[in-house]
Order: structure tokens, then sequence, then C-alpha cells
């Protein structure tokens, strides 16, 4: 058994000698030890945990109150008894209260002072008993705090796991149901680009598909020669609101370098994805108040415009958008109607080259027929002026003669002019022109070609004019180039009366140079100016002023093929050549624009436009 250990405090030496010796007969199982001042007891407190403490109330330097607050400050734990002299019944009460444990009158009653001390002992035994029950209760409810947090939180793992795998499933759900409607949507897609072989009508019938299963409004707008933007189809679900698609939506046709819409994809080949239009956007849009109105009553919360491309070259543009659906556009929406233009970019090109090879079956048919005629007239009519020349020989003078020789040479000339160009078309037509590039300095070609025609200009009375800076460079072939720019100007001549003017002028532009050649001539219809890039059409007055006019008028003969066999030199280079008039009477511009990176050394390339 361990002895337990208790401090014997009092300045009565026999007092403290008569204590222990109490304690060994009546106690044995207790150590005491002894102190004759309080300081020395406070400092065994310092070191020692004792069971109980025994104490004088008065002491030399400090009193046994003062004592006994000490030890309750440093052993609040400690059971303490005190040893009280005859009639201080008051300062026993007070100590009682002050927290001692017992109290014992001098001279000590040794029986009730054993028995004090064994309960002060037991008291303090149970004290820790119940501290370390106390210690094993908190560190057992720790434990199965742990385990129980351990198990909540398996527990919410667990859920979380499933709710995860839920999640999962009804995502996956989602996303198949989805793909299967894309897969459908995509199937019937096709099924109408492929219903007609009209390029417009295709792309009407696919604005009207897209509305509402992909948009509450979509409009398509397609690009022509020289990247002008013309707007084809719009639908919307309301179809009082189809005219504020064509004519008020934002992000339609703009200028050049617009930071968004239409322009902008048509100039990146890229598609745009906004998923949330804001109040800003639409004000930036707007171009004036009236506009802004009419913007927020078509009403656009998220777009989409999506470039259709076909062999490198952007077709049409397609832009949808959600409006009153609530709708929002994300990477899967986009992803759609890319591979819907995808489709419909091929659906378009496959169109457009039937419709080509139609019109080049017509133009063979034309041209079988007009060869037949372009080449028996000059050859009849020189084939009888060899003959009268033949008799005039014997029966006219020389003078004559030398008019007949001069009728027959311009005839032989028409033909040969004419076999020419039917060698050069046939050279493009089947891919076998070779292009030899090279660094060409713009305003030395465009000299050279006013010099081929200068004197047609001063015979017919037609001013030239030339606005070319000296330092404009271009990558092209120059012969080829410089058939291209000869037959402009002596179209501009030919249509040009005496009096009026030709001018040719060029400017760097990004990433390309454009030239172009203004006459103040006769002027184009609007229908025309697409199809005089045609084989064997030429716009005469007639044409121009609206009528149905004559392909080769007799006072300006040719062969049909010079704008066409211009716009296949333009296409083999990577350019773009077009026509623009403001209607007849007011002149028309050719311009060719031609990019600055076409690869140098010698390349072979087929061209666009077969014959």
């Amino acid at each position: 058994m361990t002895p337990s250990r208790i401090l014997l405090v009092d300045d009565d030496r026999a007092l403290l000698q008569a204590l222990p010796e109490l304690l060994r007969l009546r106690m044995p199982w207790v150590a005491a030890d002894t102190c004759d001042d309080a300081a020395a007891a406070l400092e065994r407190l310092s070191t020692t945990d004792y069971e109980v403490i025994v104490t004088d109330v008065k002491m030399p330097g400090i009193d046994g109150l003062a004592l006994l607050r000490e030890i309750r400050a440093r052993r609040p734990e400690t059971p303490t008894l005190l040893i009280t002299g005859h009639g201080e019944h008051d300062l026993a009460v007070r100590a009682l209260r002050g927290g001692a444990y017992d109290f014992v009158q001098k001279p000590v009653d040794r029986d009730y002072f054993v028995a004090s001390l064994a309960r002060a002992i037991r008291t303090r035994q149970l004290s820790r008993e119940v501290e370390r029950q106390r210690a094993a209760l908190a560190h057992h409810a720790g434990q199965l705090e742990r385990i129980v947090e351990a198990r909540t939180r398996q527990l919410l793992e667990a859920n979380a796991a499933k709710d995860r795998l839920l999640r999962r499933e009804q995502e996956a759900r989602a996303a198949a149901e989805a793909a299967q409607r894309s897969l459908a949507f995509l199937a019937e897609a096709s099924a109408r680009l492929a219903g007609s072989l009209d390029y417009r009508a295709t792309l009407t019938s696919l604005a009207e598909l897209v509305v509402p299963a992909l948009a509450d409004w979509c409009a398509v707008d397609v690009v022509e020669e020289g990247q002008s933007i013309r707007p084809l189809a719009a639908v919307h679900v309301d179809p009082a609101l189809a005219d504020l698609v064509r004519d008020a939506r934002p992000g339609g046709p703009a200028a050049p370098g617009a930071p968004h819409g239409v322009r902008r994809v048509v100039e990146t080949g890229r598609a745009e994805l906004v998923p949330e239009v804001s109040d800003a956007m639409l004000e930036a849009s707007a171009r004036d108040e009236a506009h802004y109105r009419r913007l927020c009553r078509l009403g656009c919360a998220s777009y989409m415009a999506v470039p259709l491309i076909a062999r490198g070259r952007t077709l049409a543009v397609m832009t949808l958008a959600t409006a009153d659906s609530g709708r929002r556009y994300g990477p899967a929406d986009l992803a759609l109607a890319e591979e819907v233009a995808r489709r419909a970019a091929l659906a378009v090109d496959n169109a457009r080259l039937y419709q080509e090879a139609q019109r080049a079956v017509r133009a063979r048919d034309a041209f079988l027929a007009r060869a037949s005629h372009e080449l028996r007239t000059p050859l009849t009519s020189a084939l009888g002026t060899v003959r009268l020349l033949q008799r005039n020989l014997t029966d006219r003078p020389r003078e004559d003669s030398a008019v007949l020789v001069d009728i027959a040479c311009r005839n032989l000339g028409v033909m040969a002019t004419l076999v020419d160009d039917l060698l050069d078309a046939s050279k493009l037509g089947l891919g076998r022109e070779t292009l030899t590039i090279e660094p060409v300095a713009v305003a030395e070609l465009v000299h050279a070609g006013l010099e081929v025609v200068g004197e047609q200009a001063r015979e017919k009375g037609v001013a030239l004019q030339v606005a070319v800076p000296d330092e404009l460079r271009v990558r092209a072939d120059r012969i080829k180039l410089e058939q291209v720019l000869v037959n402009l100007l002596v179209n501009a001549i030919k249509f040009t009366p005496g009096g009026g003017t030709v001018a040719v002028e060029a400017k760097a532009e990004p990433d390309a140079v454009t030239i172009r050649v203004r006459d103040s001539g006769e002027g184009l219809a609007r229908e025309h100016l697409e199809s005089i890039f045609e084989p064997f059409v030429q716009a005469s007055p007639a044409a121009a002023s609206g009528r149905a006019g004559r392909r080769h008028p007799p006072r300006q003969r040719g062969s049909g093929l010079g704008l066409a066999i211009c716009r296949q030199i333009v296409h083999l280079h990577g350019g773009a050549i077009w026509a623009e008039s403001d209607g007849p009477g007011r002149g028309s511009t050719f311009s060719v624009r031609l990019p600055q990176s076409a690869a140098p050394g010698r390349e072979t390339a087929s061209s666009a436009v077969g014959f």
C-alpha cells in the first residue's frame, strides 16, 4: 500500500514531535512532513503534492488564514485541517468559510484528530478517484465522440458519393438525350439541305429549321465577290418580328474592322459566342436611339454567329439568338451550330457547283453556236476579200488592192484574238496555267498597261488618270496581272464615251492590295454586276440600261471571255475581283484585291470556274 503523505505546519515544536508519533502508532500508513513556519510550508507545496495539510491558525509572520488562502490558491483540491487555540471559535468559523476542511482545538484531542485526518485523507482519495473516473469518462466520451464523428463522416461521404453517382447518372442521361436530339436535328437538317440545288432556298430552309429548335430568331447573310455581305434570310418565332431580324438585329452586316458581328466573323473565319448579351452591348450595337428601341423590342439574351466555310472560303454567316425563351448558349450549342453550318456549307457549295456546271454546259452550247458564227463571219469576209484581191491584181489599180488587204487583215485579226482568248480560257479551265510569283511594283504595272491602251484612249478622246503610290508592291505573276489590268482598261475605254475619263488607283489594305479601274461611262445595272464575269457575256449599252442587250454589239466586238479570264487569273492568285456601279449612266468600278502573302516561286493552280 502506498503511504499517504501529509504536511504538518506549526511553530509549536512539541506538537510537531507529538503528532508524527501519534500517526506512527495510530495511522502507520501515513507519512508526515513537518514545517515550523509558513514560508517553508509554501516552498514544500511548490514541489510536493500532499494528501492533507495540517496547519496552526496563528504563526509568526503569517497567520493561518493567510496561509489557508495561499494553500487554496496553489492546491485548491488538497484538504486543509486547522489547529486552533482555546477561545478561537470565531477564527475557526472564518477558516471553515474560507475553505478549511476541519479544525481541531488545542490541547489536541487525539481521537478526533486521527478521525478527522482519516476523513480528510479519504476525502482526498475519493476526490482523486472521482477525478480519475471523470478523466476516464472524458477519455471514453472523446473516443466515442471521435467514433461517432468518424461514422457520421463516413455516412456523409457515402451519401455524397451516392449523390455524385446519381448526378453523374442524371448528367449522362441528359447528355445522351441531348445527343439523341442533336443527331435527330442533324438528320433533319441534312435532309432539308439536300432537298434543293438552289443555294438561296437551301439557306432559307436552314434558317427556318433552326427556329425554334435552336434559336428564337435566326438570320443568314451571304458573302459575295469582294467580301460584300448581303442579307438573305430572316426568321423569328413571331413572324411579325421577321423584319426586325433582317434590319435591326445586333451584330448585323457592318463596316470592316467591326469588333463583333457578321463582318467580324467573315474577316476572321471564326465563330462568335456571347452567352449573355448585356444592355451595354445592345447600346454599343445601336446606331441611334430609335435603333436601340428596335433592338430591345427584338430581344437578344444570348447570341452565336457561325461561318459557313467550304474549300477555305466563307460562303455565308448564320446568326442565332435567344430572346423570350430565356435559353443561354454554351459550348455544346456552339458545337452543334458549327456542325449544322459545316453541313450547310457543303450543301451550298454543292448547289453553287451544280449551278456553275449548268452554266458551263449552257456556255459550252452557246460557244459552239457562237464560235461557229464568230469564226465564219470574219473567215467569209477574209475569203471574199482575198478572192477580190486575186481579181484586182489584174483588173484594178494597186491602191484598191491595199484596201482589200487591210480588210482581210482586220478580219483575220479578229479571228486571231478570238482564238487567243479561247486558248487562254482553255488553259485556265483545265488547270494548266503556270504562275511565276515575284515581287511586282504596282505603279510600273499600271504604267505598262496604260502604254498598251494609250493609243485606243487617244483615238476615242478618253482621258487617263493614275493615282498609284510608287512604293506599293504585291507578289504576283507580272504577265498575268498585266493581262488582267489591260483587259479592264480596254473594257473601261470601250464603254466610256469621248470626253470621259478612266482612272486607275491602288492602295494598301491589311494583308492585301486593291487596284481599282474607274470609268465615267455607261455604267451597269445591279443585276449584271456578277453575270458579266461569266464566259461569253458582255454588258452592252442596252444591258446597262436594264434591257436585254445583245452579247456582242457590232460596233464593240469581242470574245466575251475577257472578264471571265480576269476572274480566273485573280482567283489563281488567291484574290477577288468584283464590279460596282451606281446604275446606268453613272460609270463603273472594277476592283481587284490580291493578298500580299502569295507564295513565291513557280506555282501551278487550277481555275475556280470551268468553261
